[in-house]
């Protein structure tokens, strides 16, 4: 059995040539860690930090913690594996695709680019589906993540819950639209 649960499954940012960042959300905090695993079968560990985002704040029904791990010392143009384990117990992932990334590349790469689809509605999980059958190496979020007002419960369902596949391979880089500054100045999009 898992020692915890994923609130937020994880999702990679900041992949760079010879480094990443992982990062998710769990209802409690413990000590956990990220570990890598290289195409010839090496594995390293990497100690996440976290940070609370209690429910008075987030208006949300209970107190949730983030946390983030920062993975060195990669590989340039490597496809990497990885998996989170929670007080030395691997947590089982719920998405349908490994969790894995590949580091960057030299030259040329290709990127998708969205904006306004933060309904949660069929069609913005059939573009998604679509936007993950395409090879890109990061995407571009450009605003209204989540509709009407971008309160955390709806950046969650309409953000993360819609993209989340692909957020566990590519990194997904969000400006913030109109929509976000509806709540709380667009605190909710930035945690």
């Amino acid at each position: 059995a898992a020692a915890g649960v994923f609130l937020r499954t994880p999702y990679v940012q900041s992949v760079g040539a010879r480094e990443a960042t992982v990062m998710w959300t769990m209802p409690s905090q413990q000590a956990a860690r990220v570990v890598v695993t290289d195409p010839q079968g090496k594995s390293r560990a990497y100690d996440a930090v976290s940070a609370e985002f209690k429910a008075s704040l987030t208006g949300l029904d209970a107190t949730y913690f983030q946390y983030q791990a920062t993975l060195t010392g990669l590989e340039r143009s490597t496809r990497y594996q990885y998996r989170v384990e929670v007080s030395g117990v691997p947590l089982a992932s719920p998405l349908s695709r490994p969790l894995e990334f590949r580091t960057e590349a030299p030259g040329k790469f290709r990127f998708l680019h969205f904006a306004d689809a933060g309904e949660g509605s069929a069609q913005q999980f059939a573009v998604s589906k679509l936007m993950h059958a395409k090879d890109a190496d990061l995407v571009l979020a450009n605003g209204d993540l989540a509709y009407d007002l971008a309160t955390h419960s709806s950046i969650e369902n309409n953000y993360y819950g819609v993209y989340r596949e692909m957020m566990a391979q590519v990194p997904f880089f969000a400006t913030l639209g109109n929509h976000e500054y509806y709540s709380d100045s667009a605190n909710p999009s930035l945690s």
